[in-house]
């Protein structure tokens, strides 16, 4: 790494349940070995990680296949999040599409 380069500290685990959350919003339903194939990471690992996240709210475990799948949790934070937001929506690039 150049000395130009600054390089900011993640912790890998957290960065990867979030990845993980955002493979699960992309996709039905996911099982271990898929998320640990796209993930590059240990089953063991993953395991783990979903294991924190369903106990957390955040994932739901389909009881006959055993996959995962994201629950209502992240909605409502980000519905919660939205109400104190504080922009003008015609002032995103992302909105002048809608604009025209």
């Amino acid at each position: 790494m150049k000395k130009t380069e600054k390089k900011e500290a993640t912790v890998k685990l957290v960065s990867n349940a979030l990845k993980i959350l955002e493979i699960l919003s992309n996709s039905s339903k996911c099982g271990v070995n898929e998320l640990a194939q796209t993930l590059g990471c240990q089953k063991g690992t993953v395991s783990r990680l979903l294991n924190t996240l369903k106990n957390e709210g955040y994932i739901i475990q389909d009881g006959e296949n055993e996959k995962y799948y994201l629950s209502l949790k992240l909605f409502k934070i980000g519905s919660n999040s939205v109400t104190d937001l504080d922009f003008n929506l015609a002032d995103l690039p992302e909105m002048t599409q809608f604009t025209r």
